[in-house]
Protein backbone atom coordinates (compact mmCIF):
# COMPACT_ATOMS: atom_id res chain seq x y z
CA UNK A 1 0.00 0.00 0.00
CA UNK A 2 1.57 3.53 -1.16
CA UNK A 3 0.05 6.79 -0.41
CA UNK A 4 1.72 9.97 -1.35
CA UNK A 5 3.14 12.52 -3.95
CA UNK A 6 3.57 9.92 -6.60
CA UNK A 7 3.99 9.50 -10.26
CA UNK A 8 1.49 7.39 -11.57
CA UNK A 9 3.54 5.87 -14.16
CA UNK A 10 5.68 4.18 -11.88
CA UNK A 11 3.12 1.99 -10.74
CA UNK A 12 0.18 1.39 -13.45
CA UNK A 13 1.04 -0.55 -16.90
CA UNK A 14 5.07 -1.23 -15.91
CA UNK A 15 7.35 -2.96 -18.14
CA UNK A 16 11.25 -3.20 -17.79
CA UNK A 17 11.89 -0.51 -20.68
CA UNK A 18 9.76 1.71 -18.60
CA UNK A 19 12.84 4.49 -17.89
CA UNK A 20 13.68 7.44 -20.17
CA UNK A 21 17.08 7.44 -18.22
CA UNK A 22 17.98 4.29 -18.78
CA UNK A 23 16.12 2.74 -21.79
CA UNK A 24 13.76 4.32 -24.32
CA UNK A 25 12.90 8.27 -24.88
CA UNK A 26 10.03 8.28 -27.17
CA UNK A 27 6.51 8.56 -25.77
CA UNK A 28 5.40 5.36 -27.54
CA UNK A 29 7.16 3.28 -25.29
CA UNK A 30 8.47 5.91 -22.51
CA UNK A 31 4.91 5.74 -21.82
CA UNK A 32 1.54 4.44 -23.54
CA UNK A 33 0.14 7.19 -25.48
CA UNK A 34 -3.37 5.82 -25.01
CA UNK A 35 -3.50 6.53 -21.26
CA UNK A 36 -4.74 9.47 -19.33
CA UNK A 37 -1.94 9.45 -16.88
CA UNK A 38 -1.96 12.45 -14.66
CA UNK A 39 1.34 14.18 -13.35
CA UNK A 40 2.89 13.51 -10.59
CA UNK A 41 0.74 14.63 -7.38
CA UNK A 42 -1.09 13.02 -4.68
CA UNK A 43 -2.39 9.55 -5.03
CA UNK A 44 -2.69 5.99 -3.74
CA UNK A 45 -1.96 2.53 -5.07
CA UNK A 46 -2.46 -1.26 -3.67
CA UNK A 47 -1.11 -4.33 -4.71
CA UNK A 48 -2.48 -8.01 -3.71
CA UNK A 49 -1.29 -11.15 -4.82
CA UNK A 50 -3.31 -13.57 -5.31
CA UNK A 51 -0.89 -16.08 -5.55
CA UNK A 52 3.27 -16.70 -5.79
CA UNK A 53 2.61 -15.27 -9.73
CA UNK A 54 -0.90 -13.60 -9.85
CA UNK A 55 -1.65 -10.11 -8.83
CA UNK A 56 -4.30 -7.40 -8.89
CA UNK A 57 -3.52 -4.04 -8.32
CA UNK A 58 -5.08 -0.57 -8.63
CA UNK A 59 -4.62 3.51 -8.16
CA UNK A 60 -6.54 6.51 -7.09
CA UNK A 61 -4.62 9.45 -8.16
CA UNK A 62 -5.61 13.73 -8.77
CA UNK A 63 -6.09 14.07 -12.61
CA UNK A 64 -5.16 17.79 -11.75
CA UNK A 65 -2.06 16.84 -10.06
CA UNK A 66 0.74 19.47 -10.02
CA UNK A 67 3.60 18.39 -9.06
CA UNK A 68 5.05 21.31 -6.69
CA UNK A 69 1.67 21.12 -4.49
CA UNK A 70 0.48 17.81 -2.19
CA UNK A 71 -3.12 18.55 -2.27
CA UNK A 72 -5.32 15.85 -0.42
CA UNK A 73 -8.51 17.47 -0.24
CA UNK A 74 -8.74 17.14 -4.38
CA UNK A 75 -8.11 12.99 -4.04
CA UNK A 76 -10.83 12.91 -1.31
CA UNK A 77 -13.62 15.02 -2.80
CA UNK A 78 -13.99 12.16 -5.69
CA UNK A 79 -14.06 15.09 -8.40
CA UNK A 80 -11.47 15.18 -10.65
CA UNK A 81 -9.85 11.71 -9.94
CA UNK A 82 -8.22 8.80 -12.27
CA UNK A 83 -8.37 5.41 -11.81
CA UNK A 84 -7.14 2.20 -12.38
CA UNK A 85 -7.08 -1.45 -11.89
CA UNK A 86 -4.60 -4.13 -12.98
CA UNK A 87 -4.58 -8.10 -13.11
CA UNK A 88 -1.34 -9.66 -14.33
CA UNK A 89 0.95 -12.85 -13.87
CA UNK A 90 4.56 -12.24 -12.52
CA UNK A 91 7.66 -14.82 -12.54
CA UNK A 92 8.20 -13.57 -8.79
CA UNK A 93 6.42 -10.77 -6.50
CA UNK A 94 10.09 -8.52 -6.73
CA UNK A 95 9.40 -8.45 -10.30
CA UNK A 96 6.11 -6.02 -10.57
CA UNK A 97 5.89 -3.45 -11.55
CA UNK A 98 7.89 -4.35 -14.99
CA UNK A 99 8.64 -7.98 -15.86
CA UNK A 100 4.91 -9.12 -16.15
CA UNK A 101 2.37 -9.93 -18.38
CA UNK A 102 -1.06 -8.18 -17.26
CA UNK A 103 -4.20 -5.84 -18.16
CA UNK A 104 -5.10 -2.45 -17.10
CA UNK A 105 -8.35 -0.69 -16.97
CA UNK A 106 -8.12 2.89 -16.77
CA UNK A 107 -10.69 5.60 -16.21
CA UNK A 108 -10.40 9.53 -15.90
CA UNK A 109 -13.67 11.61 -14.72
CA UNK A 110 -14.54 14.79 -17.16
CA UNK A 111 -12.17 17.74 -16.81
CA UNK A 112 -13.31 21.04 -17.29
CA UNK A 113 -10.53 23.03 -16.09
CA UNK A 114 -8.75 20.94 -19.54
CA UNK A 115 -11.61 20.82 -21.54
CA UNK A 116 -11.77 17.02 -21.65
CA UNK A 117 -14.82 14.60 -21.42
CA UNK A 118 -14.86 11.27 -19.22
CA UNK A 119 -12.43 9.00 -20.66
CA UNK A 120 -11.38 5.42 -20.39
CA UNK A 121 -9.34 2.82 -21.68
CA UNK A 122 -7.68 -0.59 -22.01
CA UNK A 123 -4.37 -1.41 -22.12
CA UNK A 124 -2.16 -4.96 -22.34
CA UNK A 125 1.47 -5.62 -22.16
CA UNK A 126 2.68 -8.49 -22.59
CA UNK A 127 7.20 -7.92 -21.16
CA UNK A 128 8.52 -11.38 -19.80
CA UNK A 129 12.25 -11.61 -19.11
CA UNK A 130 13.72 -14.15 -21.15
CA UNK A 131 16.89 -16.12 -20.19
CA UNK A 132 17.84 -13.21 -17.79
CA UNK A 133 19.06 -11.31 -20.49
CA UNK A 134 16.83 -10.77 -23.51
CA UNK A 135 14.00 -8.44 -23.12
CA UNK A 136 10.93 -8.71 -25.70
CA UNK A 137 7.68 -6.41 -25.10
CA UNK A 138 4.35 -6.27 -26.93
CA UNK A 139 2.17 -3.21 -25.41
CA UNK A 140 -1.31 -2.65 -27.10
CA UNK A 141 -3.56 0.39 -26.21
CA UNK A 142 -7.38 1.31 -26.79
CA UNK A 143 -8.53 4.76 -25.28
CA UNK A 144 -12.44 6.12 -25.73
CA UNK A 145 -12.68 10.02 -24.85
CA UNK A 146 -10.58 12.66 -25.81
CA UNK A 147 -8.39 12.70 -22.90
CA UNK A 148 -5.35 10.51 -24.49
CA UNK A 149 -3.48 11.89 -27.52
CA UNK A 150 -3.49 8.18 -29.18
CA UNK A 151 -6.83 6.27 -29.70
CA UNK A 152 -5.39 3.55 -30.28
CA UNK A 153 -1.73 2.52 -30.27
CA UNK A 154 0.53 -0.99 -30.75
CA UNK A 155 4.17 -0.87 -29.77
CA UNK A 156 6.65 -4.16 -29.92
CA UNK A 157 10.40 -4.38 -29.43
CA UNK A 158 13.03 -5.67 -27.39
CA UNK A 159 16.09 -5.01 -25.17
CA UNK A 160 19.11 -6.98 -25.17
CA UNK A 161 21.69 -7.04 -22.26
CA UNK A 162 25.40 -7.25 -23.47
CA UNK A 163 28.73 -7.55 -21.92
CA UNK A 164 28.17 -6.73 -17.94
CA UNK A 165 26.16 -3.91 -18.04
CA UNK A 166 25.24 -2.55 -21.54
CA UNK A 167 21.98 -2.61 -23.47
CA UNK A 168 20.60 -2.55 -26.77
CA UNK A 169 17.18 -1.54 -27.53
CA UNK A 170 14.90 -1.56 -30.64
CA UNK A 171 11.44 -0.95 -31.24
CA UNK A 172 8.69 0.17 -33.82
CA UNK A 173 5.12 1.35 -33.27
CA UNK A 174 1.92 2.74 -34.78
CA UNK A 175 -1.08 4.94 -33.48
CA UNK A 176 -4.29 6.41 -34.21
CA UNK A 177 -4.23 9.41 -32.77
CA UNK A 178 -7.83 10.94 -30.80
CA UNK A 179 -8.04 13.83 -33.52
CA UNK A 180 -9.99 13.11 -36.05
CA UNK A 181 -9.09 13.42 -40.06
CA UNK A 182 -5.59 13.10 -38.98
CA UNK A 183 -3.12 10.43 -40.13
CA UNK A 184 -1.65 7.72 -38.21
CA UNK A 185 1.85 7.54 -37.12
CA UNK A 186 4.54 5.03 -36.95
CA UNK A 187 7.73 5.35 -34.53
CA UNK A 188 10.46 3.55 -34.34
CA UNK A 189 13.97 4.03 -32.00
CA UNK A 190 16.89 2.42 -31.57
CA UNK A 191 19.45 2.95 -28.51
CA UNK A 192 22.74 1.54 -27.46
CA UNK A 193 23.49 2.25 -23.21
CA UNK A 194 27.43 2.15 -22.63
CA UNK A 195 28.62 1.18 -19.33
CA UNK A 196 31.28 3.88 -19.59
CA UNK A 197 32.20 3.70 -15.68
CA UNK A 198 30.60 1.60 -12.42
CA UNK A 199 28.88 4.95 -12.00
CA UNK A 200 28.65 6.72 -15.65
CA UNK A 201 26.60 5.69 -18.20
CA UNK A 202 25.88 7.01 -21.89
CA UNK A 203 23.19 5.96 -24.40
CA UNK A 204 23.49 7.31 -28.00
CA UNK A 205 19.66 7.01 -29.42
CA UNK A 206 17.99 7.83 -32.77
CA UNK A 207 14.51 8.22 -33.23
CA UNK A 208 12.54 8.42 -36.25
CA UNK A 209 8.53 9.40 -36.52
CA UNK A 210 6.73 8.84 -40.08
CA UNK A 211 3.91 10.39 -40.81
CA UNK A 212 3.42 12.84 -37.82
CA UNK A 213 -0.25 13.96 -37.40
CA UNK A 214 0.10 17.25 -36.68
CA UNK A 215 2.95 18.18 -39.07
CA UNK A 216 2.23 18.14 -42.95
CA UNK A 217 5.09 19.72 -43.74
CA UNK A 218 7.65 17.25 -42.89
CA UNK A 219 6.33 13.49 -43.72
CA UNK A 220 9.32 11.89 -41.75
CA UNK A 221 11.44 13.45 -38.53
CA UNK A 222 14.55 12.05 -37.20
CA UNK A 223 16.07 12.66 -33.39
CA UNK A 224 19.14 12.32 -32.59
CA UNK A 225 20.42 12.07 -28.97
CA UNK A 226 24.43 11.52 -28.92
CA UNK A 227 25.19 13.49 -25.48
CA UNK A 228 22.30 11.65 -23.26
CA UNK A 229 24.34 10.39 -20.11
CA UNK A 230 23.51 9.29 -16.53
CA UNK A 231 25.68 9.48 -13.31
CA UNK A 232 24.19 7.55 -10.63
CA UNK A 233 26.05 6.33 -7.17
Amino acid sequence: IVFGQMDPGDFMDAYPLLSAWTAFMSDAFFNNPAEALPQQGVGFVTRLFLTDHYYVSGGVHDALADADGFNVAELLDGEDLFYWAEVGWAPSKKSVPGDSIHLTYWVQDELEEKGTERSRGLALSIAPQVFDRYLPFLRVGYADGDATLMRRIWAIGFGVELRESDLFGLATSWGAPVEPDTRTQWTSECFYRIQMTDHLQVTPALQITRDPPFNRVQNTIFVGSVLRMRLAF
